[in-house]
Order: C-alpha cells, then structure tokens, then sequence
C-alpha cells in the first residue's frame, strides 16, 4: 500500500514525521529540565538555608560550653573573663539569626515535632547557662574579689557535676536529630527526585527519537 504513496507526498510525511518529532522532544525535554530546575531550587533555597541555620545553631551551642569551660580556670585573668562575656554575647547573637530564620522555614508535621523538641532543650539548657554566668560574673565585682576561688569551685562544680553538662548534651541530641531528618527528608530525596525526573525526561526523549527512526527507515524502505 505504501508503495503507491507518490514521492513527493513520502517526503512531505518524512518532514511531517520529523517536525512532530523535534517538537516532542524539545517539549518533553522542556518539561523535564523544568521539573529538575524546581526540584534543584528547592534544594538550593529551602534544604541548603535549613542546613545551614542548624549547622550554625549547633555551633553555638559548642562555642558557649567553650566559655562555660573557660570561665571554670581559677588561673585566667579578668581582662580574659571579660573577653568570655563578649565572646558569649557575639555567639548567641549570631546563631539567635539562625534560630529566628529556621522557625520562618515550612516545615513537615515531624520536623515541626523535632524543632519543639530543640526548642524545649535549648531553652532548659541556657536557663540553666545563665545562672552560671550570673555566678560568673561576680568574677568581675571588686567587692568578690576575695572569694574568687571558691567562685571558680562553684562554677567547676556547677559545671562538670551539675545539671548543666547533661543539659548540653540533650541539647546537642535534639540538634543532631534535626539536622539528620533535614540531610534525609529534605536533602536526600529532594535530590534524588531531581535525579528520577532527569532520567525519565531522557528516556522518554530516547523512545520517541527511536520511534521517530523506525517509522522513518519503514517509510525509506517502502
């Protein structure tokens, strides 16, 4: 039947073939990088920011109990215990950004869960800070400057027996299980859904462009 079909018309059937080919392609080429590009945006604004705030918000927490440690030296001077206060001030207002721009992010109903959990331990934890820099402090009053050692016992003691280093720890924990449900939930799968709508755009261009061959070598051959 095919090979009464005159030339001119197999050839405007060729082009035809051809042109919805091409088009196809680009289209569903278009559809596929579009699907990646959103898929690499949300990772680039939303995962990489998340991250990023809790890295730092862990930090901090590591850079305070460095000051909570140094402050317990009985052989430190007070131009020293003052540097502490305002490296103390400098951290808190630093990872604090961090604090404020993570609660802004949309977050699932498990991640919502972890972040009130963080919030809970890090709450306890600077309360408890806070009492042993007030305790602190009284390194930098003239009027203790004769109870300065047994000011340093206290904050040793306050500090390796008290509540304060287990509070650190549960703190620690909640940021660890934050940051790993990000990396997993948020990081992870976002990528790898980039990655199954990049190869799904290229098979399927693969397809077409096979079937687009073989109708174009039946019509050639007929």
């Amino acid at each position: 039947m095919l090979k009464k079909i005159s030339l001119n018309f197999k050839l405007l059937l060729g082009f035809l073939i051809v042109a919805i080919i091409t088009g196809t392609v680009g289209f569903v080429g278009y559809i596929g990088l579009s699907d990646t590009s959103n898929e690499l945006k949300g990772v680039s604004e939303v995962v990489v920011p998340k991250l990023l705030h809790l890295e730092i918000i862990k930090i901090g927490q590591i850079e305070v109990r460095v000051v909570l440690r140094t402050l317990m030296n009985p052989y430190i001077d007070l131009d020293f215990i003052k540097k502490q206060f305002q490296e103390l001030d400098k951290t808190r207002r630093f990872y604090g950004k961090s604090f404020k721009a993570y609660s802004k992010i949309k977050k699932s109903n498990e991640e919502e869960n972890l972040w009130k959990d963080l919030q809970k331990e890090y709450s306890k934890s600077k309360k408890l800070n806070n009492v042993y820099f007030n305790e602190a402090k009284k390194l930098l009053d003239p009027k203790y400057k004769d109870q300065k050692e047994a000011i340093h016992r206290k904050l040793f003691n306050m500090n390796i027996g008290g509540e304060i280093g287990k509070a650190f720890a549960e703190c620690m924990s909640a940021v660890q299980a934050l940051l790993n449900y990000a990396k997993e939930e948020d990081g992870k799968k976002k990528v790898k859904e980039a990655m199954k709508n990049a190869t799904s755009a290229i098979m399927l261009v693969l397809i077409i462009a096979i079937t687009g061959f073989i109708l174009a070598l039946i019509l050639g051959i007929t």
